[in-house]
């Protein structure tokens, strides 16, 4: 939702790309995929990964629920763990990240399927947004079809 960040789209594009993510769905208010920054961060991704622009997040829950796909808030204040969620991850799932400064907005949390934190250490912030997506698309991928 809304990434400000260049080098953060393009580390997310690539990081999806090579951990088996199917797709990226971009809201309204997000960098331009095609910016010099992100492109040359994706290292080639960009090309190889589908992904829709300007996706506002009422037609995504929509879209999602005709074709039974949950939706996942990722959010430090998560009712479950990233490792407790990943053993019942449905079939078809769309994972929601907030923006790197203010994160998700409470509406959108509250409309999503599930929401769902990244354990971290104790006196740890937060991690930064590429790190998180990565994170999040390697469990889920892997717990689908093992990454060889």
């Amino acid at each position: 939702h809304e990434i400000n960040d260049p080098g953060n789209l393009g580390t997310i594009i690539r990081s999806a790309h090579a951990l088996g993510a199917q797709g990226l769905i971009l809201s309204p208010g997000s960098v331009d995929p095609f910016s010099p920054k992100v492109v040359r961060a994706s290292a080639g991704s960009l090309w190889q990964l589908p992904f829709v622009i300007n996706i506002e997040f009422e037609e995504l829950v929509r879209s999602a629920q005709e074709v039974d796909m949950k939706s996942i808030a990722m959010t430090g204040g998560g009712k479950k763990t990233l490792n407790e969620f990943i053993k019942l991850l449905p079939k078809k799932s769309v994972f929601v990240f907030g923006n790197e400064a203010h994160g998700l907005p409470k509406e959108i949390i509250t409309k999503c399927d599930e929401q769902v934190r990244i354990p971290m250490k104790a006196g740890a912030e937060s991690l930064n947004l590429a790190t998180s997506a990565a994170l999040v698309i390697y469990a889920a991928s892997n717990a689908q079809t093992p990454i060889e």
